[in-house]
């Protein structure tokens, strides 16, 4: 069997290019192989932005240098299927071989973009089961983000290349190289750590190139600290707030008493009207839309 990079998720967006080109000029151009496969959802969305198709068509061009064949699964229809055309299909024009479903290679080599029954998280989205690619020597999947083997020494989920949302806090990213049968793990050095923090006084010793979601267990705890978490939070390459915590009694807000069981939503809308400083209001109404 040729030598063969294979790479997980990618999910192309504007904010994660920077963050992109590092990863593979820093850690995947040097890998040596004679084939380079990505397991799926390249693009994060099938309508992608003018920025994202140039960098996509850019990293193309790098990895046909160095590889000399290069395979991109078409992922799953939500990520790059458009009408029935996947936005990926155009590369094809500069010589990357598309796949539309799952590469596989004889018993040697399933290559795929999908939950598996035994997925950690498929929660019952899976496909297929182990049995059903028991034939297989090796399997390789995308679509679930964070790392798992399967089966020992036989199937894996890659995980995506980059931190993509705060489920994967805890995970270890990686591409595997695969070559007679044998699989090594590469370690990727540059992607951005993803970091959960409730204690807000830690955000001071974080590093600003970190993804940093931080939690609040109460809202008289969100309420203390809001302004300053959303101020600091600019430093970082990516900031998000979660506020943890349910519905709340008999809560004192100025010169209005309420009492009995409060949404918290409308606790978190009263409270953010009231702040002076447009531009730290405009934050948390932002951070409290994605929540």
């Amino acid at each position: 069997m040729i030598k063969t990079l294979i790479v997980g998720d990618l999910h192309i967006n504007e904010h994660s290019i920077p963050e992109l080109t590092a990863i593979f000029e820093k850690d995947i151009l040097f890998i040596e192989a004679h084939r380079f496969i990505q397991l799926g959802d390249w693009f994060d969305k099938n309508t992608p932005s003018p920025a994202e198709l140039k960098f996509s068509a850019e990293l193309v061009l790098k990895l046909k240098k160095h590889y000399k064949e290069v395979i991109i699964l078409s992922g799953t229809g939500e990520h790059d299927v458009l009408r029935g055309t996947s936005v990926v299909e155009h590369l094809e024009s500069i010589g990357v071989k598309v796949i539309k479903g799952d590469f596989i290679e004889g018993t040697d080599l399933f290559c795929g973009h999908f939950m598996m029954y035994e997925s950690n998280l498929a929660f019952g989205t899976g496909k297929m089961g182990i049995g059903d690619l028991a034939k297989y020597d090796k399997v390789f999947l995308g679509h679930q983000h964070s790392p798992q083997e399967i089966v020992k020494n036989n199937m894996y989920h890659v995980g995506s290349v980059r931190y993509v949302s705060f489920n994967e806090v805890n995970d270890k990213k990686h591409v595997v190289v695969l070559e007679d049968g044998k699989m090594s793990f590469i370690a990727l050095k540059n992607s951005i750590p993803m970091l959960d923090v409730t204690d807000v006084s830690q955000l001071e010793q974080i590093d600003a190139r970190t993804k940093v979601r931080v939690i609040f267990n109460s809202f008289d705890d969100y309420k203390k600290n809001a302004s300053y978490v959303n101020k600091i939070g600019k430093k970082f390459f990516l900031f998000k707030v979660k506020m943890n915590f349910e519905q709340s009694k008999i809560i004192d807000m100025g010169s209005k008493k309420l009492d009995g069981i409060i949404n918290k939503s409308n606790i978190i809308k009263d409270y953010i009207e009231k702040i002076e400083d447009a531009e730290v209001r405009k934050i948390l109404e932002d951070q409290f839309k994605d929540n």
